[in-house]
């Protein structure tokens, strides 16, 4: 069936298959372009110029092979600022310029298309950022939304809405619910608690779900634990770190980032809700 002069010919099973809600639409960065956001390939450029840098023969080397992800691991590892100036140079590329014109058609229209007959939106998408949720707060449409790792239940009765395979900036990616809830009133019951007796904190299972009687754990693991971000050890040689200091006054803490060429402020994440 045509739906438009000299359009693709879409099969009549594919129509019914979509009325039935067995279709699921993925989408990728090309949907972007209208709004201004690169491909990986541009992306990948882009961050090196807000950083004001160049390609190291290594990095450049992964970069033509077409491994944009393993380039900017490369690079994290390189820049003083490591992973924070990354994601403060990718935060500042991935601003969508929402006036342009066009610059949401493409996800008004597959938040029209992606529903089947009733009303349940299939989408999946690999794009970092959140045009969706401005196309939907403009249409004055509600969706459900989903992040990776934790994904819908593949079944027509039950996934409803959009999926993100790549998760939002600072999402906690693991979380115990039922009686492994941390304040559930079962969970010392289940989870063995710390056996007496002194132990180093190193031979801690940083993985493992922690009852209310163990140990609390130093905010420095949990950044490990919930954002990947080791400060307890060298990045260069992997030799164990001593945390000397806890800055909290704000102006001391510009100041720092400022001498060593960082953002003093957070950067935004670009979250249109």
């Amino acid at each position: 069936m045509q739906f438009i002069t000299n359009g693709p010919d879409i099969p009549d099973a594919l129509l019914q298959a979509h009325e039935e809600g067995r279709v699921v639409f993925f989408c990728g960065a090309g949907i972007s372009y209208p709004a201004g956001l690169p491909g990986f390939k541009e992306l990948v450029k882009e961050i090196y110029r807000l950083n004001g840098t160049v390609f190291s023969d290594i990095e450049c080397e992964a970069f033509k092979q077409g491994q944009f992800d393993a380039t900017l691991d490369l690079l994290e590892q390189r820049l003083p600022g490591q992973r924070l100036a990354v994601r403060c140079a990718l935060a500042q590329a991935l601003k969508p310029k929402l006036r342009r014109k066009g610059a949401i058609d493409t996800q008004v229209a597959l938040l029209r298309l992606a529903r089947s007959r009733e009303g349940a939106l299939r989408l999946v998408t690999t794009n970092f950022d959140r045009i969706f949720h401005v196309a939907a707060k403009r249409m004055g449409q509600k969706f459900h939304a989903y992040a990776a790792p934790m994904l819908p239940i593949p079944k027509s009765s039950r996934w409803d809405g959009l999926v993100y395979l790549v998760p939002r900036p600072k999402l906690n990616l693991i979380r115990f619910y039922g009686v492994l809830a941390p304040n559930a009133k079962l969970r010392p019951k289940i989870i063995p608690g710390e056996k007496k007796g002194k132990s180093s904190p190193s031979d801690a299972n940083d993985d493992a779900p922690h009852s209310a009687a163990s140990v609390r754990i130093s905010w420095a693991r949990l950044l490990k634990r919930v954002f990947d971000i080791d400060i307890e050890h060298c990045p260069h040689c992997g030799g164990t770190l001593k945390i000397i200091a806890a800055i909290l006054e704000s102006g001391a803490i510009t100041k720092i980032l400022d001498h060593l060429g960082l953002p003093a402020k957070a950067f935004e994440l670009f979250d249109p809700i």
